[in-house]
């Protein structure tokens, strides 16, 4: 069973790439890296150029993570693969990784082996699911760590591209969510992982704590501990594709939760990030953005 690796690069992090590319190296028997016009690549992605079981493929704009994943799907099934991990440029994936994974890629209407994330910032572990199992499935996770059948990606139609960033991995769980195929999450492998460049919101770390005994008013305290300061533009959108994808998938998903949890992280953004006017106005053109990309969905 041949697996491919694949990384989208956009500007990264020479030296985690790096780390990141030499972990995951001898685990498959192809790496694909697709660039989207980063600057200066051509400092980097010369030293890969010539390594043979490298493919990398060059966007001259930046095309989204839609599209690169779709590329690197596409040009792994072309190699002669059945499965393919995805990663992000940052993502340093464990040394058994694949090992581990190869394990349950014949488990029934499985189409995802996806690992737990470690966000190695915020310090947070993801807790969808219980993970008191070696294994369970999950609904939902993101396409970093991530072992999709390349078969079934095709049968889904692939990620949809005009999502361009956010969402796109969790628009492609409910892709398989509707033709009943699985997300199958493996707890003994945990991936650190990088989202936004968060901080901390201390008053509520301090209530978190000062709530401890009073379960869900203190968990929430807690949830809203950290707060992820992406720029306006890539606020717009997370806001954008959220209502695209509630829209989308209401029938599957608990669409007054996630307003719900939108509204109060708006919130929080507007009173505990900077440049607050950009983002109220990012956040405002997302809704209306978000609604009309669901009227014309077709």
């Amino acid at each position: 069973m041949k697996i491919a690796a694949g990384i989208v690069t956009y500007n990264p992090d020479i030296v985690r790439l790096q780390e990141n590319i030499d972990a995951v190296m001898n685990q498959v028997e192809h790496l694909i890296i697709v660039d989207n016009a980063s600057i200066d690549k051509d400092k980097w992605l010369e030293k890969l150029a010539n390594i043979e079981k490298v493919t990398i493929i060059q966007n001259d704009t930046n095309r989204g993570i839609a599209t690169a994943l779709n590329q690197i799907l596409e040009c792994s099934g072309k190699l002669g693969c059945e499965w393919t991990l995805t990663l992000d440029e940052d993502s340093v994936v464990p040394a058994n990784m694949v090992e581990v994974y190869r394990k349950y890629i014949d488990m029934d209407r499985v189409a995802m082996i996806v690992p737990v994330i470690e966000d190695r910032t915020m310090d947070v572990i993801d807790v969808n699911g219980t993970l008191e199992m070696q294994h369970e499935y999950v609904d939902t996770a993101i396409t970093s760590g991530t072992l999709m059948k390349n078969q079934v990606w095709i049968e889904v139609g692939g990620f949809t591209e005009k999502l361009f960033i956010d969402y796109v991995d969790f628009d492609y769980c409910m892709k398989l969510k509707k033709v009943q195929y699985k997300i199958l999450r493996v707890n003994t492998v945990h991936l650190l992982h990088e989202l936004g460049n968060a901080t901390e919101i201390k008053l509520f770390t301090f209530l978190g704590k000062v709530f401890f005994w009073c379960s869900p008013i203190g968990r929430r305290f807690r949830e809203l501990r950290y707060t992820t300061n992406h720029s306006a533009e890539r606020l717009y959108y997370v806001t954008r594709n959220q209502y695209y994808y509630m829209e989308q998938y209401r029938k599957y998903i608990d669409v007054k939760k996630m307003k719900r949890g939108m509204k109060i992280g708006w919130v929080v953004k507007l009173i505990f990030e900077k440049n607050r006017l950009a983002k109220w106005k990012a956040i405002r053109k997302g809704i209306r953005d978000g609604k009309n990309m669901s009227e014309n969905q077709g």
